[in-house]
């Protein structure tokens, strides 16, 4: 039967996904998907695109949250998902897109408004990306040092210094190695 037919291959895809065997879970989760494709949490796994690096593939992602969403077309998580795909593979103008489209099912969402806010930024879209740093630093305080470190530098680079200098700050103190924070830092203060 379908339900145990897809149990079984979400339990062989946790466990080949756990001993680093990325492209075979990614099969089984696949398989599992399939037989219960309304579990967006499933298709999100067999995606890759929440996998590490060394995991992940964007076509594989793009094309399997391409078929979610023609059975799900109003989730937020598969909208969010694709725009990452699209980010990474460095198509910003479809990423904004999906983010938007997610932000606009899912408007508390504060990661989905944080990735909007990163996308528009590495766009050039100033002005649309601070309204949404902005909103997404109001809706809910981030401690991730890189969006305090992006976050800083679109402030920088539109003059408000000592701005972006504290929050630069504030992403040395939440991870004092992370390299986007330390770059956040020497460019504010730089003379």
């Amino acid at each position: 039967n379908n339900d145990e037919t897809g149990a079984l291959s979400l339990c062989f895809g946790d466990v080949t996904y756990a001993a680093g065997n990325y492209s075979e879970a990614a099969d089984w989760y696949l398989l599992a998907a399939l037989k219960r494709p309304t579990n967006i949490d499933i298709w999100v796994k067999a995606s890759t695109v929440r996998y590490p690096p060394s995991g992940r593939n964007l076509k594989l992602a793009e094309n399997v949250l391409v078929q979610a969403l023609a059975m799900n077309r109003e989730s937020s998580d598969l909208l969010f998902n694709l725009g990452l795909a699209m980010h990474g593979s460095g198509r910003l103008n479809e990423a904004i897109t999906f983010y938007q489209e997610a932000q606009r099912t899912n408007p508390a969402n504060h990661e989905i408004t944080a990735a909007l806010a990163t996308a528009l930024h590495a766009s050039g879209q100033f002005s649309q990306a601070l309204a949404q740093y902005v909103a997404a630093e109001a809706a809910e305080p981030s401690s991730s040092p890189v969006f305090l470190a992006n976050y800083a530098l679109l402030l920088n680079s539109l003059g408000r210094k000592q701005e972006g200098r504290n929050l630069a700050m504030r992403a040395l103190n939440a991870d004092p190695n992370n390299v986007d924070a330390i770059r956040a830092m020497r460019e504010c203060t730089a003379e």
